[in-house]
């Protein structure tokens, strides 16, 4: 069943991300304002003094040309980096997966039945800026804005990132098409 609205869309998706990740100790960031254009969720793993880990989504239901620009720019801060279009539009966006490919990010669906469903995963990196990592450090933890004290290897508790929690977690709850 088609969903009517983006709105619609984020209430359930938002009620699947707290079912599935509040638990495992993952912070469900929602239209975090002050980082880098309003990402709709970031999924975050973190200790009390480092980002382990993040992954952008960006919701939309039609419009994939749009959420995969949007979810490129959110590469800036994130290791991974979504665009989840409704079910419906899925068929259609599918036919441009050499795109996200090309720009490594992920590409799924979701429904009403609280199905999400990964099409392609990207490869897991780094986030490209430190500038707005540090933005995304501060919005998790409230620190005063002071990036030229902070490394990339303070924020980031990222040695392996290839083998993080939360991309396996995201995996191993949503569904394979």
């Amino acid at each position: 069943m088609k969903f009517l609205s983006e709105e619609e869309m984020y209430r359930y998706i938002e009620e699947f991300f707290y079912n599935s990740f509040a638990q495992n100790e993952i912070s469900i960031l929602s239209q975090q304002k002050g980082i880098l254009g309003i990402p709709d969720y970031i999924l975050v793993k973190s200790d009390n003094a480092c980002i382990e880990y993040s992954i952008a989504i960006e919701v939309k239901l039609t419009n994939w040309k749009q959420a995969l620009k949007q979810a490129f720019k959110y590469r800036n801060f994130s290791n991974e980096s979504f665009v989840i279009v409704d079910e419906i539009s899925l068929q259609n966006t599918i036919k441009h997966i050499d795109e996200f490919k090309r720009y490594n990010i992920g590409l799924g669906s979701f429904n009403k039945d609280y199905e999400l469903k990964i099409v392609h995963y990207p490869k897991p990196s780094k986030p490209f800026s430190l500038h707005y990592l540090n933005k995304l450090y501060n919005n998790i933890f409230k620190l005063k804005k002071d990036s030229k004290n902070i490394n990339r290897d303070k924020l980031l508790c990222l040695d392996n990132y290839n083998n993080n929690e939360l991309h396996y977690k995201l995996t191993e709850y949503a569904l394979r098409v």
